[in-house]
């Protein structure tokens, strides 16, 4: 049986979704198991023997998508043919670091810890001072997207927002919409937190003062308003408020 192990950088760790994806694929590429140790930072892939000629089990390439936010690792053979798979990861903000060390990633023959081959990779992202290059978050929209309705009912809140203010300021919560019966007042100072690499033009200072509608699956907490790839920034109107409860009027909760 071979072992895959796969140092994490500080802050990184392996999503939950990507771990389910891989243990849904033992048929495909012969994993025997997943194990990820927080404390240590290391995903154990277990795999079933690794091929007989140790000079084919080499690491052919590792690959981060910084757009994407996926590390893709790619080996010579597994089982004869030649296989891949990927790990999602994320940042812990609280927790980054800058000019990180290298971390490695291994192939071992589980039970001869002689027969080993390693190679070191670096994530981008985790460079000194502020990223070169910005990737446009595609959770922007300045129209009503057509799956609004569906994400206001996955919502855990629905917040419109005055944002646009001077540099450095934080944005106001104004309102949550969600849910529609019992909508609060705000009038709460946070700043918000989008994924590594991300960017959003509503939230510039660009063009003065603006109304912006947040649709997200988390809620404040102090003064930070963290927003994944699935949350939704628009445009704030009559409109679109009309449309936030109206969608709720159809949820089953």
């Amino acid at each position: 049986m071979g072992l895959i192990t796969l140092q994490m950088f500080t802050s990184w760790s392996p999503t939950i979704r990507s771990l389910f994806k891989l243990e849904n694929s033992y048929s495909k590429i012969g994993i025997k198991g997943v194990e990820y140790v927080k404390n240590e930072g290391l995903l154990h892939i277990y795999f079933e023997k690794l091929e007989n000629s140790y000079s084919t089990i080499g690491i052919k390439g590792v690959e981060y998508v910084k757009k994407e936010g996926l590390l893709h690792i790619y080996f010579e053979k597994f089982s004869g043919t030649s296989k891949q798979f990927l790990v999602d990861v994320v940042q812990d903000m609280d927790l980054k670091v800058y000019n990180a060390e290298k971390a490695y990633i291994r192939a071992v023959e589980y039970y001869d810890t002689g027969v080993t081959t390693a190679k070191s990779y670096r994530i981008k992202t985790t460079c000194r001072g502020k990223l070169k290059k910005k990737t446009k978050a595609c959770i922007t929209t300045w129209k009503i997207p057509p799956n609004f309705r569906s994400a206001v009912c996955n919502a855990a809140a629905v917040y419109t927002t005055l944002a646009g203010r001077e540099k450095d300021r934080p944005i106001i919560l104004l309102q949550n919409l969600r849910p529609v019966k019992t909508e609060t007042k705000l009038k709460h100072f946070v700043f918000p937190r989008l994924p590594p690499g991300c960017e959003c033009s509503l939230f510039s200072k660009d063009g003065g003062p603006r109304q912006v509608m947040i649709v997200t699956h988390s809620t404040f907490y102090r003064k930070y308003l963290t927003l994944d790839q699935y949350s939704i920034i628009m445009r704030n109107s009559r409109k679109a408020r009309a449309e936030a409860r109206a969608a709720q009027e159809t949820c089953p909760f």
